[in-house]
């Protein structure tokens, strides 16, 4: 911790002292008070101003140790090769839950990801959590506007071909506040993620144990993501699906509601001609 606190004062250019590293130690302990013991522990360094340097040093510290999550949640100064120092970890096994929302992560992050699971032997088989976008359920940040280094994802698709082909024990995937409606490969990921959920030209593929899929807040609009929801009636394992805060207007929730709940959907119509 005292090695992660001087890479902060560096990559920050503030000057170390005795009472920043007090608190420092002390924002650490108190998040590994709240540490989970089963399935493998998760560190948590969430919103410690940490940067690219400390990629590095958490790295080094958790080669060998027992964690297999690692939250960093809300670290906006770590960057592309802040994150990307922490590959190895993921590429080995030994980290098989990682989130990374709001760490100030851009267009390099996701095709090093992607090419760290491609060269990976076992630790794309076992990665079961990826959580790259906004505001986790149990953070103390209630929306966008609060997020100091919200994420914004480039060349995103490869990334998501990757894990459709490579990572097939993922159950999270959060991809949430990347305005990824933006990007230039908007319409290719869309396509990527609907084959990662089972759909496309890969009906037999994909992500079949994947519960959770985030990909709130990006911009989309309902053109955009008509192959992604054309694909949910494949989606046999997907529990939980948040699109909220996307452009998709009354006709996109309704196209949802009918994949998603065909029967009630259908009811609902007859009513509403019958009225």
């Amino acid at each position: 911790a005292r090695e992660l606190y001087a890479y902060r004062c560096g990559d920050s250019g503030l000057a170390p002292t005795r009472h920043g590293l007090n608190l420092f130690l002390a924002a650490v302990v108190k998040q590994a008070a709240g540490t989970e013991k089963a399935a493998g522990r998760t560190l948590r360094l969430r919103g410690l101003q940490l940067g690219p340097r400390s990629g590095k040093a958490i790295a080094r510290a958790l080669c060998g140790s027992d964690f297999g999550g690692l939250d960093l949640f809300n670290n906006p100064s770590l960057g592309d090769s802040g994150a990307a120092a922490l590959l190895p970890l993921l590429g080995s096994g030994q980290i098989t839950s990682v989130r990374l929302g709001a760490c100030g992560l851009r267009s390099a992050f996701a095709p090093a990801l992607s090419r760290a699971l491609l060269a990976s032997q076992d630790g794309a088989q076992l990665l079961t959590s990826l959580e790259l976008g906004g505001v986790p359920s149990d953070a103390k940040i209630g929306s966008e506007a609060e997020l100091s280094g919200a994420n914004q994802l480039r060349a995103i698709a490869g990334l998501l071909e990757t894990l459709a082909e490579r990572c097939t024990a993922l159950e999270v995937l959060d991809l949430s506040h990347n305005a990824l409606g933006e990007s230039p490969d908007a319409d290719a990921a869309v396509s990527a993620l609907a084959v990662l959920i089972g759909g496309g030209d890969a009906a037999d593929g994909g992500c079949k144990a994947l519960a959770s899929l985030s990909l709130a807040c990006n911009k989309y609009d309902l053109d955009r993501l008509a192959p992604l929801l054309g694909a949910l009636s494949y989606a046999d394992s997907l529990t939980s699906l948040d699109i909220s805060e996307n452009s998709l207007g009354d006709a996109g929730c309704q196209q949802v509601a009918a994949i998603l709940s065909p029967t009630a959907a259908a009811e609902a119509a007859a009513e509403a001609a019958a009225a």
